[in-house]
């Protein structure tokens, strides 16, 4: 493994993005090219884009599987890296799963040990919690331990008590985790139809009245744009002082809570991820009726972090996107 230099000695430091093809990953490395504090941003992905300079000309692709590949020959020389790589589905699949999204975090945590990166940035998610009351804003206090039926939340839940082992371990090193609400925008349209197809499928009935529908939806939930999350890691990653846990949200809370939806509406959904119409099961609808909504104001006051973007014209306008079939052409992990 080569000596190199961090690139903070250089005059810029040196971020290293795993998962950079995903949603968050092409607004993250699209926001640390801009920053003046970034000397280069390396962008791990299982298949960089095509075309190398869809995300930016500057960005160092390195093509890596989290789960099976030697990560230290890419960590060597970060000030920091921002762990993103996740694969959401198929709950139906829990193990292959957990070989990428709990041994991978594993994996990568090693590889920054090896390495001696001084920051670790993971992009944990509000799912890691454990339910709330509908209508309760939660700070990053509240307890992790996620939703049983819910690989994708078990498994962040899982996840974060690997990073305190981590932490507790290697204090040397500063590590922040990153807990976002639901992150859409237009360009990551590959994931709204994978996971909300049944909704772009009522077009016909909904139309444009779709955004409506789900800003009435009959539980309460919270959106941000991804670019505003990702300005939030990349001030994490940048901010030698910031350390912990950041919820990451808009203030603003969609739909209203009607607990008594959630039985029927799981079992439906159950029944047709069974049958293979769409792919939200059980898990997600009990994940959406349980999961908290976020107080972000650790984040604003430590990171100087403020959301820029409506969260009602940003999921109009995924949807928008989505019905248009645009987007970045950038494979996705599934």
């Amino acid at each position: 493994m080569s000596e190199t230099p961090r690139a903070s000695e250089r005059g810029g430091r040196r971020v290293v993005v795993t998962g950079a093809t995903g949603n968050v990953g092409t607004s993250l490395v699209r926001r640390l090219l801009g920053d003046p504090a970034v000397g280069s941003v390396v962008g791990v992905a299982r298949r960089p884009p095509a075309d190398l300079g869809v995300l930016g000309a500057g960005v160092e692709w390195r093509a890596a599987d989290v789960a099976v590949d030697d990560l230290r020959e890419v960590f060597v020389g970060a000030d920091a890296v921002v762990h993103l790589a996740w694969r959401i589905q198929p709950s139906r699949d829990p193990d292959g799963m957990w070989r990428v999204n709990v041994s991978g975090t594993e994996r990568v945590l090693d590889a920054v040990v090896a390495c001696g990166v001084p920051a670790f940035v993971q992009a944990s998610s509000l799912a890691a919690y454990v339910p709330a009351p509908q209508g309760r804003l939660v700070g990053e206090e509240w307890p992790i331990g996620g939703v049983a039926s819910s690989p994708y939340s078990w498994q962040k839940a899982y996840v974060e008590r690997t990073i305190d082992t981590f932490e507790a371990r290697h204090p040397a090193i500063r590590v922040v985790r990153m807990r976002p609400t639901l992150l859409v925008k237009p360009e990551a349209v590959r994931a709204v139809r994978r996971y909300f197809a049944g909704l772009l499928l009522a077009r016909p009935i909904a139309g444009r009245h779709l955004t409506a529908l789900l800003t009435h939806a009959p539980l309460a939930f919270q959106i941000l744009h991804t670019d505003d999350a990702a300005d939030a890691f990349a001030r994490a990653a940048l901010d030698d002082g910031a350390h912990g846990a950041f919820n990451v949200s808009t203030d603003e809370v969609l739909g209203r809570s009607r607990p008594s939806l959630e039985a029927p509406l799981a079992f439906a959904a159950e029944a047709l991820s069974r049958l293979h119409v769409q792919p939200l099961d059980r898990g997600w609808v009990e994940l959406f009726f349980r999961g908290p909504l976020l107080d972000s104001g650790r984040a604003k006051a430590e990171l100087g972090w403020k959301p820029e973007h409506d969260p009602r014209q940003a999921l109009s306008d995924t949807l928008a996107a989505a019905r248009r079939r645009r987007g970045w052409p950038t494979p996705a992990l599934s």
